[in-house]
């Protein structure tokens, strides 16, 4: 049963970062911790099962080759951490078919299109971000194109480019984003998006 972990960055003490893996290793007591290099470097030091992972992922972007989720609904988990802001992240185990009950609750109101393309900054580590940016784009067989977080943060612009790059139709973000997008210099003219989504937040 499979758990995205964040990774290490600059904005987290690595005492921290490596203290909250460890932590989430022993709740839900993980057999193994898939890493990169330069994660594989942070996390050594902390006495956490590591595998490194040396090679490539390539997976053909070829809608007649979508995987088939019907042949999971009943059996798949997957295990989604919490946001861990007032305290240790915490093991939430999920079924794929809730996540499917719950995308089809999104997409009576989204109304997903086939050419929609959802843009998204959203780490996969959370929930907006695996879920309904990551998933959603599975279970609706709709495109997807990411950007690491962390160099939007540094160049937010780099949302408006994969928009009019990709004719983006969907963007979720969290109020600060809107926030942060909203003091860019100069006027943006986006004709392909259909839909700004302010997510897992108040209004």
């Amino acid at each position: 049963m499979p758990v995205l972990l964040s990774y290490p960055t600059g904005k987290q003490k690595k005492d921290t970062y490596i203290d909250s893996v460890r932590n989430s290793c022993n709740q839900i007591e993980l057999v193994s911790v898939l890493v990169v290099g330069y994660a594989f470097d942070v996390l050594k030091e902390g006495d956490i099962p590591l595998s490194l992972w040396k090679g490539d992922i390539f997976l053909p972007h070829d809608r007649t080759n979508s995987f088939d989720f019907d042949t999971l609904f009943d059996t798949a988990k997957f295990i989604q951490l919490s946001s861990g802001t007032t305290g240790h992240r915490k093991g939430i185990e999920f079924m794929l078919s809730n996540v499917v009950e719950h995308i089809n609750d999104y997409d009576s109101i989204m109304n997903y299109q086939p050419d929609d393309v959802i843009v998204s900054w959203l780490p996969l580590y959370h929930d907006m971000g695996f879920i309904a940016c990551f998933l959603a784009s599975l279970i609706k067989k709709i495109d997807l194109v990411l950007i690491d977080p962390l160099e939007w943060v540094k160049v937010p612009s780099l949302l408006i480019d994969a928009i009019s790059d990709n004719k983006g139709t969907m963007v979720y973000m969290p109020n600060f984003g809107f926030e942060i997008m909203s003091r860019l210099p100069g006027d943006y003219v986006l004709k392909s998006m259909r839909m700004w989504i302010s997510c897992s937040e108040p209004t």
